[in-house]
């Protein structure tokens, strides 16, 4: 009876655990798919998930395996993105990038557009969760493991 009673309480904890790989860390920049599949057919998976989702290949390279869609423009009319894929063995690694144009002409400068990371930051309904959102859909259309993994990058902005 008590052993059946610990497998009851541990439940809930066990599912939990099992489903940590699929929840994204705080500032995650880049999903890493785990296929378990050749490289060359992950390459063929990722431009199959991305035609499905929407997305327009802007750049490809066959030889190395990566992709970038087209710009695509965000939740608002100041924020565009795109996507990048690279197929590796057994893996596929997803992120991107997004720019943020900023009125800046009260100090005379113009317009300045900033360069981010696709990444898990920022307020619901930002541009930021708007678009790891986005990122984060086509990992689910996989159906594999989806590991989340923070890279350092640095913020940039282009002056026009």
């Amino acid at each position: 009876m008590k052993q059946f009673l610990v497998i009851i309480l541990l439940f809930p904890i066990i599912s939990a655990a099992q489903k940590r790989d699929s929840l994204p860390i705080k500032n995650a920049n880049r999903i890493i798919i785990v296929t378990n599949k050749p490289a060359a057919d992950n390459y063929k998976f990722l431009k199959i998930a991305l035609d499905n989702a929407g997305y327009a290949v802007d750049l490809q390279d066959d030889s190395l395996f990566t992709i970038q869609t087209a710009e695509i423009r965000g939740n608002s009319v100041s924020v565009t993105y795109h996507l990048n894929g690279i197929a590796k063995e057994n893996e596929i690694l997803l992120f991107g990038k997004y720019t943020s144009n900023v009125e800046a002409t009260i100090g005379g400068t113009g317009a300045k557009r900033f360069i981010y990371d696709i990444s898990n930051t920022g307020k619901k309904g930002s541009a930021s969760q708007f678009t790891f959102n986005a990122l984060d859909e086509v990992a689910k259309m996989f159906n594999a493991r989806r590991y989340y993994m923070v890279e350092e990058t640095q913020r940039t902005s282009i002056i026009k």
